[in-house]
């Protein structure tokens, strides 16, 4: 509540188009949809991180590589690879779980693909964490399961690394 009183009242805030965001945890809109619904009353935008259901009125918030995220990464093998030369193998990665222990049916459904005696040759499941810039720049397509939320930051890292990263449709 007393964010809310900081400096507009409800009305001014919605009018002015006041906007609230609500990140740096990885907790599940689901857990926590009263408290994020009474603050969200006073501002004509609201954004979540971690969305993982519907919730109107309130929009995903992209998460990107914040700096938060990229501080953990080894800059000095990215920017080669940033400059360098597209040239990949023709293979795609598949990768879910070495940076964080998130349990859904995307990354199920990729492990069990890695997992698989029928596994098709094109598909790259070795992946260890210190060689994973390099694998992604080499890589033509990465399957990119969800997060926490309805977004993972292997997304942006595909991007960054110019491999098209290959999603589900969910609707929420």
């Amino acid at each position: 509540q007393k964010c809310l009183k900081i400096s507009m009242s409800m009305e001014e805030q919605q009018q002015t188009g006041a906007f609230v965001v609500f990140f740096g945890r990885d907790t599940h809109l689901s857990v926590v949809t009263d408290e994020v619904l009474n603050i969200s009353r006073a501002f004509s935008r609201s954004y979540y991180q971690g969305v993982d259901i519907d919730l109107p009125g309130v929009d995903v918030m992209p998460t990107g590589l914040t700096e938060a995220y990229l501080r953990d990464q080894d800059y000095w093998n990215i920017l080669p690879l940033l400059h360098s030369p597209k040239q990949s193998t023709q293979r795609v990665l598949a990768a879910a779980g070495a940076h964080w222990n998130i349990t859904n049916t995307d990354r199920s459904a990729v492990q069990a693909l890695c997992a698989s005696s029928h596994k098709p040759p094109e598909i790259d499941c070795t992946i260890s964490k210190e060689n994973w810039w390099a694998r992604l720049h080499a890589s033509t397509h990465i399957l990119n399961p969800l997060g926490n939320g309805l977004q993972s930051p292997k997304f942006f890292e595909a991007l960054l690394m110019r491999t098209i990263p290959v999603c589900t449709r969910h609707l929420v």
